[in-house]
């Protein structure tokens, strides 16, 4: 019996690293997704449970594994699908951030992992129940009865019914005013509410700081809360630090909320 536990350790061993590891070759299969997030999340939960015991988020690594695939399995109800290609850049790329020790820094601001989703509607096509279900190009705009995918908002045009297209944000062109349009990001130094106004769903290195859109904090200078480039403000010194994986173990509670949500919800900028 342990025998051939070990055999099936060693074939799941071999197989992630294959799937996660390996380069990708342009003739090779890609796996379907569902695949490609079992085999993560058995890897990822292993490694929880082999830095930390964290048994306050889940009570086993199968319960782990099962929650991690379930929240990001799509519902099937939604016309959406994974790119499985960049899914499987994604899962590469956050593997890497883990396959170390668990005294790592690690970092899951990953530019790999944004625009995982693709909807499966046609332009203007009827009964969206979410705007991912739509075209990049549009959104998924309520009639009333009926729900259908509607184009985006250009550049210049008001923001306050459609959201904008791809690269522009919705923000005033003058501080304080309550009409919004859209406009190119904030650049760095401007006035700000949110970090959307400084263009943070494009790039993951500009949030807004104290008013201002800024650069994310480098370790070792002051920080108030999750501003800093590590996403780590030690609590201590107020210092942004290193997030090692030992550490986003023993708080994995926060850090799930944070970083570990559904592609579907944390990986879009749509």
């Amino acid at each position: 019996m342990h025998r051939t536990t070990r055999l099936i350790q060693s074939i799941r061993a071999l197989f992630i690293s294959m799937l996660f590891l390996l380069p990708a070759c342009d003739d090779e299969p890609v796996p379907e997704a569902d695949v490609q997030l079992q085999a993560f999340a058995e890897s990822y939960c292993a490694k929880m449970f082999s830095c930390c015991t964290p048994t306050e988020v889940y009570a086993t690594e199968a319960e782990c594994v099962a929650q991690f695939v379930d929240r990001n399995t799509i519902n099937p109800h939604l016309f959406q699908s994974y790119d499985n290609a960049r899914l499987r850049t994604c899962l590469r790329k956050k593997w890497s951030e883990i396959s170390g020790g668990c005294d790592q820094a690690m970092d899951f601001r990953l530019e790999e992992c944004l625009n995982l989703i693709q909807g499966e509607l046609k332009a203007d096509e009827l009964y969206c129940a979410d705007s991912l279900d739509c075209p990049e190009s549009q959104f998924c705009k309520s009639r009333g009865d009926y729900s259908e995918c509607s184009p985006r908002a250009a550049a210049e045009a008001s923001c306050d019914d459609a959201p904008c297209v791809r690269g522009l944000v919705c923000r005033p062109r003058t501080f304080p005013s309550v009409f919004q349009y859209c406009l190119a990001p904030l650049p760095l130094g401007e006035t700000c509410t949110t970090a959307i106004q400084c263009g943070s769903q494009y790039d993951l290195t500009v949030t807004c700081i104290d008013g201002t859109c800024a650069r994310l904090i480098p370790d070792g200078d002051s920080c108030v809360a999750s501003e800093c480039t590590s996403g780590y403000c030690h609590p201590d010194d107020h210092l942004c630090a290193p997030l090692t994986l030992r550490h986003f173990c023993e708080n994995l509670r926060i850090y799930e909320k944070m970083t570990e949500e559904s592609f579907t919800e944390a990986y879009s900028w749509r």
